[in-house]
């Protein structure tokens, strides 16, 4: 009998809570090396008005997040089952992959606008991930649920694949795999405009109203 093909995906069940105000460190290969960060932040705009951002970031030069097309921004919001290799990263995304933001004026009594890909209560969706073993590219993911309204979101697994340059598929958690197509990022007709930024929360809240956020 022909001997059995080792496993080229490794999987990490994760509980780990983006509550406010935190940092998490994620080394996805256990190298020691902190390849990406969950951040939850806030940033005062102005006297009056602060806004919270939840956001995966690439902790190191070469890393990335697969990103909403045209919106290099925000991570995209992928389904299960969708492959991550090269062509999905053609935006670049190496320091930013917001998954919402909120905004807030006098005493954040109440949000005035939350908006982004992963807004509202979002289970079982994917953040699409590349990242650098002793200067080779693998790809991977992180599971992610979002509670928006809350300023939550919790990472509750992630994965990546041992064999370099290898795309993998989103939520597949064991290997080997089949030889698989490599796909892109749908396109975001309607990316935020420096001129929408400029005016704050007003402008970005006519900007959520008008583009739409595609699940990959």
């Amino acid at each position: 009998m022909a001997p059995a093909a080792e496993a080229t995906i490794v999987y990490t069940p994760a509980q780990l809570i983006m509550s406010r105000l935190t940092t998490i460190n994620l080394d996805l290969n256990g190298d020691g090396i902190v390849d990406f960060q969950a951040v939850n932040q806030i940033t005062q705009l102005t006297s009056y008005e602060f806004a919270t951002s939840l956001q995966i970031a690439a902790a190191q030069v070469g890393n990335g997040i697969v990103a909403n097309q045209g919106e290099r921004y925000f991570a995209a919001r992928m389904r299960p089952d969708v492959p991550i290799g090269p062509m999905v990263f053609k935006q670049g995304t190496t320091r930013y992959g917001n998954l919402f933001k909120r905004y807030c004026v006098r005493a954040c009594s109440s949000w005035s606008s939350i908006f982004g890909p992963w807004a509202g209560n979002v289970n079982f969706r994917y953040v699409g991930l590349k990242f650098l073993i002793q200067g080779e590219t693998h790809y991977g993911w992180l599971r992610v649920d979002t509670r928006s309204a809350q300023g939550e979101a919790i990472i509750t697994g992630y994965a990546y694949e041992t064999v370099p340059n290898k795309p993998l598929l989103t939520g597949k958690t064991s290997g080997p795999d089949e030889p698989i197509p490599v796909s892109s990022v749908p396109h975001d007709p309607q990316p935020a405009t420096l001129g929408m930024l400029a005016q704050g929360s007003s402008g970005l809240v006519a900007w959520r109203r008008t583009s739409g956020y595609p699940e990959v």
